[in-house]
């Protein structure tokens, strides 16, 4: 028997202690979704700490815990999800894992709408100058 099932044994039973509130990421403060955990301890969904890392190669900063400070990984080191965690999330809080995956696609879907309509709009300018350049020329 392992102490946690001892201690379940004695009226301890740990998973109805558990709520999501333990699992929740040091960015965005959400359920976890793909956990990576730095090597400070703290927890982060894959997205966040590879968003915040793009952004910190961006401005050329070191990769630091956002919580903490100290250093998580060198500029190319990929993170890595931590599988037990995942599992456990998996396990103990199926229909928010559910949830929490649909809103953060819905929001990638939106940002990358977003974006294509940034670009569309950035191309229709470009033509336009260079039209009126074309024309201001005698053509």
């Amino acid at each position: 028997m392992t102490g946690l099932e001892h201690e379940a044994d004695e009226g301890g039973a740990h998973d109805a202690s558990l709520s999501a509130n333990n699992f929740t990421c040091a960015i965005c403060f959400e359920l976890l979704l793909d956990p990576v955990v730095g090597s400070c301890g703290h927890d982060f969904c894959m997205h966040c700490i590879t968003a915040w890392k793009d952004e910190r190669q961006r401005a050329n900063k070191s990769i630091q815990c956002p919580v903490c400070r100290s250093e998580l990984i060198s500029p190319y080191q990929p993170f890595g999800v931590c599988i037990r965690i995942r599992e456990t999330i998996e396990k103990l809080f199926p229909e928010q894992l559910a949830a929490r995956r649909r809103d953060v696609e819905q929001a990638r879907l939106a940002a990358a709408a977003h974006a294509a309509a940034l670009n569309a709009r950035a191309l229709s300018d470009a033509a336009g100058r260079a039209r009126a350049a074309h024309n201001s020329v005698g053509c």
